[in-house]
């Protein structure tokens, strides 16, 4: 498990699902700091609303599974 820098652990993208909720850091400049719904776009995978639209979680992934900045909430 890999954790962020006060001991939260990111979320996984494996253990993710449309519906789940995920809170975000403010790394990202798309989208502001808080809680996003975690949608499915067919043939494309898991993401969550954003400034530019879609924010594919798969390009969040470390290549551990581990999706930086991100953690699950529900």
């Amino acid at each position: 498990m890999k954790v962020d820098k006060f001991g939260r652990p990111y979320a996984k993208l494996d253990e993710l699902k449309a519906g789940d909720v995920i809170e975000t850091d403010d790394g990202f400049d798309c989208m502001a700091k808080g809680h996003h719904k975690v949608e499915h776009f067919p043939d494309r995978g898991l993401y969550v609303r954003c400034l530019d639209d879609h924010h594919f979680l798969d390009g969040q992934d470390d290549g551990d599974g581990h999706l930086m900045g991100m953690y699950k909430v529900t």
